[in-house]
């Protein structure tokens, strides 16, 4: 396995960035806080069509979680894999600071 496998559940992925040595501390804080702040979004979405999804049985309710946790792991992985090959060659600060402004983190 590669540090960064897209095939990997998303807390897989998540542990291995914050433990990447590839990144600068402010880089590594901003993309933590960019994934957390997805993440919410996932959670307040399903929040929000709870009463649609109350029909479905736990399986089935585990396989919507699955589903969305993946989806939002395999949009993710690119543009932090992307953030992490930068970081070697531009300045951490300017990185953290272009995602601050993307995301309004």
């Amino acid at each position: 396995m590669t540090l960064f496998d897209s095939t990997e559940s998303p807390e897989r992925t998540h542990s291995a960035l914050a433990g990447a040595s590839l990144v600068g501390t402010g880089l590594n804080l901003m993309v933590t806080a960019l994934h957390d702040r997805v993440e919410s979004v996932r959670r307040s979405e399903l929040e929000r069509f709870r009463s649609k999804l109350s029909r479905l049985d736990d399986t089935q309710l585990d396989a919507v979680e699955t589903l969305t946790k993946d989806i939002v792991a395999k949009l993710l992985y690119d543009p932090t894999v992307e953030l992490i090959g930068r970081s070697r060659s531009l300045s951490s600060e300017r990185l953290t600071d272009d995602l601050r402004d993307l995301f309004d983190l």
